[in-house]
């Protein structure tokens, strides 16, 4: 579904030139606890006979998949950095998570299939992994430092859930003075209308939306590669 950004006071954002030297991706929470119908939050939801409600979000992430797959090879190839974030309990037991995720009933428990990433988008090498107990990125986490020390000013980032942790990461990449693209196909939530309206307020106020097609172009350009190389 098409989004329309909605009308501002202000002019857009300018839309970031990409580049080896500064340029990242961002992968959030593909893992099994949110990203793959039978574990952490689909089971919770099938468990509580709610399933039909999630059918549509787990089909979404079905489809954006071979989209992020499409972003890692890529930045892989180029030699540039590719980032994973998930959420995991320090303790064995969960008693540090949160608050708020331990009132929605999450678990994220180390040793359990929750916290693996789903095997199409794993890491590889040693690719950094981000491991986390809030919806931001970057609350309870070093990524800031990290990205900095890596000499990272402009983020693309893919996956779930748009309003969430997606967005939550986003706001704050911001207000940190990060350049951040959304992949609007590499995204998914619960409705093509939330989607919609999470891609219209997050354009051109805290990042700037593009398809992955988009990003794929502006990284072929830089290695000198034909655009029928890669297809999402």
């Amino acid at each position: 579904m098409a989004w329309s950004t909605t009308a501002r006071n202000h002019l857009p954002l300018p839309e970031p030139e990409l580049s080896r030297q500064d340029t990242a991706l961002l992968v959030v929470d593909m893992q099994y606890f949110d990203a793959h119908p039978d574990y952490g939050m689909g089971r919770q939801l099938l468990d509580a006979g709610r399933f039909g409600e999630a059918k549509y979000y787990f089909s979404e992430v079905v489809r954006i998949i071979p989209n992020i797959a499409a972003l890692q090879r890529v930045f892989r190839e180029r030699e540039m950095e590719v980032l994973h974030s998930r959420v995991k309990a320090l303790t064995q037991n969960g008693r540090d998570i949160t608050l708020h995720h331990r009132a929605k009933g999450h678990r994220y428990l180390p040793n359990t299939k929750e916290v693996e990433f789903l095997e199409e988008l794993a890491p590889v090498g040693d690719e950094i992994v981000i491991d986390k107990s809030t919806t931001s990125c970057f609350t309870s986490t070093g990524l800031d430092l990290v990205l900095r020390s890596l000499g990272v000013r402009k983020i693309v980032v893919a996956g779930v859930d748009t309003c969430y942790c997606v967005e939550s990461t986003i706001r704050e990449a911001a207000d940190l003075g990060y350049q951040v693209v959304l992949v609007s196909d590499g995204c998914a939530t619960s409705s093509p209308e939330i989607q919609a309206h999470a891609l219209a307020e997050l354009d051109n106020d805290f990042c700037v939306v593009r398809p992955a097609e988009w990003v794929l172009e502006r990284l072929m350009e830089l290695a000198g590669i034909g655009r029928s190389h890669y297809r999402t």
